[in-house]
């Protein structure tokens, strides 16, 4: 059995070395102080930092443009795509049909353009052999209206003349009348003339035959006898004469009456004539009323005619409104092709998948938001508070701590600095002109850019970092 021992008494340590001691401890402090402390203190005062800050990114939320159902989601969570990769499908089939429908439409528009088009050149072809014909038409009937004036205005003059010859006759006839009269007056003349030769001869006779006893009787001379004689041969020669000049004057009112008769019928003959004539003019007349409404109708023809660049305007404005269907038509297929190309949805750039709520057999609509795209080009977006922009300039060096990565140390630099606090963005910012004013130190957002990222980080909107800008 073992003896015990007793134990040693303690050994009393003398005060000086306590103190000693406790020197050279505060001595090392002072130095690990001095050693970790110096450039922490340079370090701070050339360095502004701040724990208001995360990771921010570009997030395309991925929606479809057209309803329907999905048929096939080519992606999954947390997937790396590259721009323009498949991500949903949606079921094509209506709107494959309403393509085909549109493009129906279009082949009908344009089917219906070229018939329109070709009615155009019909129409300019017809429309001008159709101008000449009537052209030709109106100068025809013009010429025969030319021809049926001429043969008025001929009519016309043969009236004036058969007239003038009318008025001709009949002033002949009335001269001869006129002369028959006169013959007639001078032949009653000379018959009273006779009357008195008659009884002039037989008084001459009756004292011839008287004187002739007396002077048997011896009762009168030899002289008066013989004037006597030369009396009754005077009075017998004046009754001859004057019988004589009857006679003349019944030849003369025999032969102008013989021309009354004429000049009576030259006047029947002249006045038929004139008739004749005024018929000739009634039958030119009516030709050349006939050859106007010939021209009339002529006339509207070519009007009609005429009025071919009016057909002609309205058959190329239907072409162009046809043009404007096949447009319209073509726009509507290209519209329905663009629908069916929103039923395979396509990533917009390259990113990460997240947030992905949409499985194949889902029906979704316009707008409804299936998944999220984030982009790897991140930087970060650090609050800092007004006081610490004094000395902070764009492109001055970053030293930035992600909480996610703590033995990770990124280098970046300043983008650029808001123009404006965050709170003057905010939906309801703040309004110091109103109520009691309380002074707050406002926070300034300052855009941080990574200079690089390691390839096996993985950084995302949101995530704590701790942003330390150079200023000095």
């Amino acid at each position: 059995m073992p003896v015990d021992t007793p134990p040693e008494p303690p050994v009393q340590s003398r005060p000086g070395s306590r103190r000693m001691a406790l020197i050279g401890l505060l001595v090392v402090v002072v130095i690990v102080a001095l050693i970790w402390g110096l450039p922490a203190w340079t370090y701070a005062r050339s360095h502004e930092d701040t724990d208001d800050a995360f990771v921010d990114g570009d997030v395309v939320q991925i929606a479809p443009k057209v309803a329907g159902q999905v048929l096939r989601v080519h992606a999954l969570d947390n997937q790396i795509v590259h721009k323009g990769d498949l991500l949903v499908e949606i079921d094509p089939a209506d709107y494959q049909v309403a393509v085909q429908s549109a493009q129906a439409n279009l082949d009908q528009a344009e089917e219906q353009e070229r018939a329109t088009r070709l009615n155009v050149r019909l129409t300019e072809t017809t429309t001008g052999a159709g101008v000449q014909q009537a052209q030709a038409g109106v100068d025809e009937a013009r010429g025969a209206v030319a021809a049926s004036n001429a043969a008025v205005e001929t009519a016309r003059s043969q009236v004036d003349a058969a007239n003038a010859a009318v008025q001709s006759s009949r002033a002949r006839f009335t001269e001869a009348q006129q002369e028959v009269s006169t013959a007639r007056r001078n032949a009653e003349q000379q018959v009273a003339a006779v009357h008195a030769s008659v009884a002039e001869a037989q008084r001459t006779a009756e004292d011839l035959r008287r004187y002739q006893a007396l002077f048997a009787q011896d009762a009168v001379s030899q002289q008066v006898l013989d004037q006597s004689r030369a009396a009754a041969r005077v009075a017998h020669a004046n009754l001859a004469a004057a019988q004589v000049r009857v006679a003349s004057l019944q030849s003369q009112i025999a032969e102008k009456t013989a021309n009354v008769g004429i000049q009576s019928e030259a006047v029947r003959q002249a006045e038929a004539q004139a008739d004749t004539a005024r018929t000739q003019v009634a039958e030119a007349q009516a030709r050349s009323q006939q050859t106007r409404s010939t021209v009339g109708e002529a006339a509207a023809r070519l009007a009609n005619a005429e009025s071919a660049p009016q057909q002609v305007a309205v058959s190329r404005q239907n072409v162009r409104t046809v043009s404007t269907n096949v447009q319209a038509a073509k726009a509507a297929l290209d519209a329905a092709k663009l629908r069916l190309a929103y039923t395979r949805i396509v990533a917009p750039s390259d990113g990460r998948v997240t947030k992905k709520a949409i499985e194949a057999g889902q029906v979704v609509q316009v707008g409804q938001n299936m998944m999220a795209l984030v982009s790897p080009d991140v930087w970060v977006t650090a609050n800092f508070k007004e006081t610490q922009l004094e000395n902070m300039r764009k492109g001055a060096p970053v030293d930035i701590r992600v909480d996610a990565y703590p033995d990770q140390k990124f280098s970046g630099h300043v983008d650029s600095i808001q123009a404006g606090s965050g709170a003057a963005f905010s939906l309801l910012p703040p309004e110091n002109a109103t109520g009691n004013y309380v002074k707050v130190v406002q926070r300034v957002p300052v855009k941080i850019v990574f200079d690089s990222i390691p390839p096996d980080i993985v950084l995302g909107p949101g995530m704590s970092v701790v942003p330390y800008v150079s200023v000095r």
